[in-house]
């Protein structure tokens, strides 16, 4: 079965630093804990402080890549995921893992938060 990714607890935190407030239909919710409680938008109110946005992989991909104009790439080498960076704007590659992922997805986390805490 096919299903949606979404980002973790951690990155959820790093995008609201960063300004991320696209609609999604989940959030994370903490009280001390990172159990995610999900919740959709449409019946809550966006009040609460301890409130973090749960999108899916892609739709943080598309907004660093249209917002930020910083494309994630992701290439299989040797039964590994890599990611590679690139600066749209001044079409520059930024870098490239050092790092090798089992999977697509922890290869696109893991890109997602180098954006994050290293560009913007």
């Amino acid at each position: 079965m096919i299903t949606e990714d979404y980002v973790s607890f951690e990155t959820a935190k790093l995008l609201k630093e960063k300004g991320f407030d696209e609609p999604t239909t989940k959030s994370y919710y903490t009280e001390g804990f990172e159990i995610p409680m999900l919740f959709s938008h449409d019946l809550l109110p966006r009040i609460r402080t301890d409130e973090f946005l749960c999108p899916t992989l892609q739709m943080v991909m598309k907004w660093l890549r249209e917002v930020h104009k910083y494309f994630i790439g992701i290439g299989f080498k040797k039964g590994s995921y890599l990611f590679i960076i690139k600066d749209i704007k001044k079409n520059l590659e930024i870098g490239i893992s050092d790092k090798e992922f089992i999977t697509y997805e922890e290869a696109c986390e893991e890109a997602i938060k180098y954006c994050l805490e290293n560009l913007i």
